[in-house]
């Protein structure tokens, strides 16, 4: 269903592993979960340790800032974390919400071409 589904897969992974070694926190966020299913565990490098080791947080708007991934983020990643990598799907509106988000409260922001994507080429 999603363009280029392998690439982004492989990408992730990598994005994952790396996070991994360098002591990086990742978080994930599904949308609307009982329709468009869980969050795919090949995009981990090592699946049964990061799944348990990730939090993944359900949401009903396109951006991931939640009220509820603010918190965390405040809590267990602290203020003094400025930038961001994103990387998922449906680039054309949860991506892109996400980043406009953090670049609004002065974050900086870093999408990973090769681990975003959509159904459609052109989103």
């Amino acid at each position: 269903l999603i363009y280029r589904t392998d690439t982004i897969v492989s990408t992730a992974q990598y994005m994952t592993s790396v996070a991994k070694a360098l002591e990086i926190p990742v978080v994930a966020t599904q949308q609307y979960t009982k329709v468009f299913g869980e969050t795919v565990a090949d995009c981990f490098a090592n699946p049964e340790e990061q799944l348990k080791e990730t939090p993944i947080f359900e949401k009903k708007l396109f951006s991931m800032c939640t009220p509820e991934v603010r918190s965390f983020l405040e809590e267990k990643v602290g203020e003094e974390r400025t930038s961001y990598l994103l990387f998922g799907i449906e680039a054309h509106v949860c991506v892109q919400q996400t980043a406009l988000d953090l670049l609004e409260e002065g974050k900086e922001v870093h999408i990973i071409v090769d681990a975003v994507s959509s159904q459609q080429p052109i989103d």
